[in-house]
C-alpha cells in the first residue's frame, strides 16, 4: 500500500511539475508574441501613417469660351451635335511641406497631357462675365495656408495606356480623374462631376 500510495504521489507531482512548465512556456511564448507584434507596429507604423495622400481638397471648374482661349479642350455637345470648347482648371490643395506631380488628367475617359503651375496670390477669382458691368467676379479657391497647385489639360494624349479594370471604371464612373504621386506613389483623385462656370464671353 506505501509504495502504490508513493507511486500515486510521485505521478500527481509529475504531472503537476509538467503542466507547469507547460503553462510557464506558454506564457513565455505569449510575452514572445507581444513583444514581436509591439515591434512591428513600431517599426511600420511610420509606412502605414504616410500611405494616405496628403491631398487635402480638389477643384475643379470648366469654361465654355470663344475660339483662340488658351488652354482649351473641344467636347462634343451631346444635346446639340455641335462642338463646344471649354477651358479647364484644377486647383489641388495640399500642405506646403508636400510635393505633388500630376502625371495623367482623364476627361470623360480620354487622356490628356498635363500642364502644371503653384498658384501664389490666394483667393482665386474668376470674372463673372455675365455681369454687364464686368466688375462682378467668384471666388473658386479660397483663401488658405495650404499651398495650392494649377494643374490643367494641354492637349489630348495618343500614348497608348494599358490599364486595370479598377481604373478602367474610374474613368468610365467620372468625369475627372486626376493621377498623380507622392514620395513615388501613384495616387487617383476624381470629380464625379466638374462644376460649370459662367461661359466667358469676349469682344
Amino acid at each position: 500500500m506505501i509504495v502504490k500510495s508513493s507511486l500515486a504521489i510521485g505521478l500527481f507531482l509529475t504531472n503537476h511539475l509538467e503542466g507547469s512548465i507547460l503553462f510557464l512556456h506558454l506564457i513565455n511564448m505569449n510575452k514572445k508574441t507581444l513583444t514581436l507584434l509591439l515591434l512591428i507596429v513600431v517599426f511600420f507604423a511610420p509606412a502605414f501613417s504616410q500611405s494616405k495622400s496628403p491631398l487635402k481638397k480638389l477643384y475643379a471648374y470648366k469654361q465654355a469660351s470663344v475660339s483662340g482661349v488658351k488652354s482649351s479642350v473641344t467636347q462634343e455637345n451631346q444635346k446639340t451635335k455641335q462642338s463646344e470648347t471649354y477651358s479647364y482648371w484644377f486647383y489641388l490643395v495640399f500642405p506646403r511641406s508636400e510635393e505633388m506631380l500630376v502625371t495623367e488628367i482623364w476627361l470623360s475617359g480620354k487622356k490628356f497631357a498635363v500642364k502644371s503651375e503653384p498658384v501664389n496670390e490666394l483667393p482665386v477669382k474668376k470674372i463673372n462675365y455675365t455681369d454687364p458691368s464686368g466688375n462682378s467676379s467668384v471666388v473658386i479657391v479660397p483663401f488658405t495656408k495650404n499651398a495650392v497647385l494649377l494643374t490643367y489639360p494641354v492637349g489630348e494624349s495618343n500614348d497608348p495606356a494599358a490599364m486595370s479594370k479598377y481604373f478602367s471604371d474610374l474613368i468610365s464612373t467620372y468625369e475627372l480623374v486626376i493621377t498623380y504621386y507622392w514620395k513615388g506613389k501613384k495616387f487617383y483623385r476624381v470629380a464625379k462631376k466638374i462644376t460649370v462656370l459662367e461661359p466667358e464671353v469676349r469682344v
